[in-house]
């Protein structure tokens, strides 16, 4: 899969979900981005972003709507409900990719 720039943009956005069984054991970690959340929460938001602390990128986060088992990784995100959740994802990740593309690779 080609990086994405300027240049080839309106060519079909593909990605890939890996086989990690080593994530099936792991627990979501609901406390990290706590604060982030009830933020959110207030304002009935389905996903979140933010800039890291470095500055450097965004982080996209998924408020915990559905079992949290769901938020461990994302093929665990991608097999769960709700479904307008996944929508919403797709969306925002649009939405910054188009943001931050240049010619240089994101």
């Amino acid at each position: 899969m080609p990086p994405v720039t300027e240049g080839n943009l309106s060519r079909g956005f593909e990605y890939a979900i890996i086989d990690a069984p080593t994530l099936a054991s792991k627990k979501p970690d609901l406390d990290t981005f706590n604060e982030q959340f009830q933020d959110a929460s207030s304002e009935r938001r389905e996903i979140i972003t933010f800039t890291n602390l470095c500055g450097d990128a965004k982080l996209i986060e998924q408020l915990p709507l559905a079992d949290p088992a769901a938020y461990t990784h994302i093929a665990g995100f991608m097999r769960a409900d709700p479904k307008y959740q996944k929508h919403a994802l797709y969306k925002i990740v649009a939405t910054i990719l188009k943001e931050r593309v240049r010619r240089e690779p994101v």
